[in-house]
């Protein structure tokens, strides 16, 4: 089985009442076993829980520490079970704290996993929302902003009537609205772009959006000045890191 069908797999099992999903791909650290590999499967729930679901192959041993940290190197924030060598262990942690599942959703936050013949790390991995085939509408690719919008109103109204009542969603809504999509318009290419916050709730959108707005507004709206104008190629917040 190859991991794309890894992947699909452990999303199937996670989409019933999932809010938002992500996923890391785990590559091997300098020091670690370079044949190992890992995929990591998480599912934020409305209450603020996680369930995660790990798989490894190749490790060289059993894991010593498995974790979930602030940025590639940073402290860790959330434990987990270590996994053998090769093999799936599954879990649940939780609840964070509002500001705990933004910096998760927002690609803030890494899985660290280490063994005794690598303590400094074995392999690692950005946590991303994940991208759902025929679910997952695009800004960075529609044909135009009327197409991203019809795509998001699509994939919002195949949502459970609760979740689509959420705040997550009214929020994902209005950035929608207002993101700067398609061929760049006259506003777009001579405003200074605004990246709104990730808001990917559902999995509709999980890339960050971008408005074409002053500073000023851009603060109101939560969102954090992009790297250039909203029609910028690759769009400025792609660039942004993390």
């Amino acid at each position: 089985m190859t991991w794309a069908q890894v992947a699909a797999t452990l999303l199937v099992a996670a989409v019933a009442r999932a809010e938002v999903r992500l996923e890391a791909r785990l590559t091997p650290l300098p020091g670690g076993p370079p044949e190992a590999r890992g995929l990591a499967v998480l599912t934020l729930r409305d209450d603020g829980t996680v369930r995660w679901e790990l798989r490894v192959a190749d490790l060289g041993g059993f894991a010593t520490v498995t974790e979930l940290r602030v940025g590639a190197a940073g402290p860790g924030v959330v434990a987990l079970t270590n996994p053998p060598a090769s093999g799936t262990h599954i879990g649940r942690f939780g609840p964070l704290a509002a500001e705990a599942q933004a910096a998760l959703v927002d690609a803030r936050w890494w899985l660290h996993v280490a063994t005794a013949s690598a303590p400094d790390g074995a392999l690692h991995g950005l946590i991303l929302p994940a991208a759902i085939d025929g679910r997952t509408c695009g800004c960075a690719g529609a044909a135009s902003g009327a197409a991203f919008r019809a795509c998001v109103r699509t994939a919002v109204r195949r949502l459970p009537r609760a979740q689509r009542r959420t705040p997550g969603v009214r929020a994902l809504k209005r950035a929608a609205q207002a993101a700067s999509c398609g061929p760049p318009t006259r506003r777009a290419r001579t405003r200074p772009g605004c990246c709104l916050p990730r808001t990917p709730a559902g999995n509709v959108v999980v890339e960050r959006l971008c408005v074409p707005r002053a500073a000023g507004p851009c603060t109101r709206l939560g969102g954090m000045r992009a790297s250039g104008a909203c029609s910028a190629s690759p769009p400025a917040c792609s660039r942004e890191a993390p």
